[in-house]
């Protein structure tokens, strides 16, 4: 199994907080896919299934990364939403087999151990709330451990700038 890779981020909450964050995944990665705004971890995003409100199915792409040394990735993977009392809301994803849609020759196959994101409301500072997330992936292929420890840091950060930018974009577009 991969090494995880953390990353934490403190975001401005507005009114929208709660809304905007139980839905998150569904609306974040559409949102952005469709309107236009970069996903810079992802060349592509797709949902294939709903399993029930709060469980989803999903398809990412990657790009390729250092100048094409690593190939781009494809992962299938179950994400789960979980909210709990005191405004703590999870995602939690693992790799799943997708009959519909087997790997490919176009994309090495990654697989996505536990793997997920909190957002914690932050004591003393009501209008901000915490997003920590962890991603155990093992990106498949030939690499050596150097070049995913050089990846994966840079593919969290922009994750995290992405998505302070796609929920600025969504509360925007809800006003």
């Amino acid at each position: 199994m991969e090494k995880g890779h953390r990353a934490e981020n403190i975001l401005q909450k507005t009114q929208l907080h709660n809304t905007v964050l139980s839905t998150l995944p569904r609306r974040l990665h559409t949102h952005l896919h469709y309107s236009g705004v970069n996903i810079t971890a992802f060349s592509f995003v797709d949902f294939l299934k709903i399993k029930s409100q709060d469980t989803f199915i999903y398809r990412s792409i990657t790009h390729s990364y250092g100048f094409g040394m690593v190939s781009p990735r494809d992962f299938v993977y179950m994400l789960h939403l979980k909210t709990y009392d005191g405004n703590l809301m999870t995602t939690n994803s693992i790799s799943v087999v997708y009959p519909n849609l087997p790997p490919t020759p176009a994309y090495i196959r990654g697989t996505t151990f536990s793997s997920g994101y909190a957002c914690l409301p932050l004591p003393g500072k009501p209008e901000h709330t915490k997003l920590m997330m962890v991603v155990q992936v093992d990106l498949g292929g030939f690499l050596m451990p150097s070049v995913v420890d050089s990846v994966m840091p840079m593919s969290l950060i922009n994750f995290v700038t992405d998505c302070k930018s796609g929920l600025k974009t969504l509360r925007q577009s809800e006003t």
